[in-house]
């Protein structure tokens, strides 16, 4: 099983879009994979039977070294894990508070896009 680029983007864009919001612990700016009903970037990408708590410290990254379980798990489903770690990046740094809706995310998914070559 594998996903284009392309794939992964619009599965994380649509997640994001409908979410609404970041997935981050109540009061904080701490972002997790998944919070409660809420999912990141690539948290929306791990199926249920794959996802544990122990992987919240793991960070999508290439090159990374064997033991970082999100590479991994990332892999074995066939997403590019550079795509990956700039979409998650997008999803942290995006200021979801500015009081100007998802225009913001939109922003940085937009630049995402055009680094990769992919539609928007």
């Amino acid at each position: 099983m594998g996903f284009t680029k392309q794939e992964t983007f619009d599965l994380v864009f649509t997640h994001l879009f409908e979410q609404g919001e970041q997935a981050v612990v109540m009061n904080t700016t701490s972002c997790k994979y998944r919070i409660g009903t809420k999912m990141c970037a690539v948290g929306c990408l791990i199926p249920d039977n794959l996802y544990t708590q122990d992987l919240e410290p793991h960070t999508p990254w290439p090159g990374d070294s064997q033991d970082n379980k999100m590479n991994e798990i990332l892999n074995d489903l066939g997403h590019d894990i550079e795509l990956c770690r700039d979409l998650q990046r997008a999803h942290d740094n995006a200021d979801w508070h500015s009081g100007f809706g998802m225009q913001p995310v939109l922003a940085k998914l937009r630049s995402v896009a055009k680094q990769h070559d992919l539609r928007f």
